[in-house]
């Protein structure tokens, strides 16, 4: 089975989504400098892709020791971060702790996400080959609805998702795939929320009222 680091996470995309185990992985997953290293590439290639004004408010799903988050900390006014592993959340609080601008989600059947959070950006990292079928098409819907107008969903999945992203998630209008370095059956898929509505976001740096 083959395997890359991406970001924080380890890449199995060119698997099919199966029901597993993943969370005992996660929980004795232990840090490594090339975490690190490719957090810094997926950050520089978000921002070659969608330039340098990320938005006001953007979601990190899966933010594994929260190494990308950190980095995005910097560069956004409000920055929630969520995964599915306790012990990640833990590692990525800790590391995050120094910045008033973010906040840990917990998962939503634990705390419910607040209602009326609509967000700018979402970034799903290699998370999605994680999850069960089911589970990844509720969370595409769940996604959709919460992007502001104008905002962007980046799902940097396989190949063989691309078209449940598209059909789940047809109201968005997406950009042409964009291919990985090095790899051949991951992808970069943007959709953008082109309703006109009043955002939320406008005018707004604090996610959290």
């Amino acid at each position: 089975m083959s395997r890359t680091h991406c970001g924080d996470r380890v890449d199995t995309s060119d698997e099919p989504l199966v029901e597993n185990h993943w969370h005992e992985y996660w929980d004795r997953l232990e840090e490594h400098v090339f975490f690190r290293v490719e957090a810094e590439d997926y950050v520089a290639r978000l921002a070659a892709t969608l330039g340098p004004d990320l938005g006001a408010r953007v979601l990190d799903f899966g933010c594994g020791f929260g190494f990308v988050a950190e980095l995005l900390a910097r560069k956004v006014p409000a920055l929630f971060v969520f995964d599915t592993s306790d012990h990640m959340r833990r590692q990525a609080q800790l590391r995050l702790a120094g910045y008033a601008n973010v906040r840990i989600l917990l998962p939503p059947a634990v705390a419910s996400w607040p209602e009326e959070l609509r967000l700018d950006l979402v970034l799903v990292n290699s998370v999605v080959q994680y999850m069960m079928r089911d589970e990844f098409h509720g969370w595409l819907g769940r996604w959709q609805a919460m992007l502001a107008p104008g905002g962007r969903l980046a799902l940097l999945i396989g190949t063989s998702q691309r078209d449940q992203a598209h059909q789940i998630c047809s109201d968005l209008a997406w950009s042409a795939p964009l291919p990985i370095p090095l790899s051949t059956s991951r992808i970069l898929l943007l959709g953008t929320n082109l309703s006109c509505s009043k955002s939320v976001t406008s005018g707004q740096n604090n996610a959290y009222h």
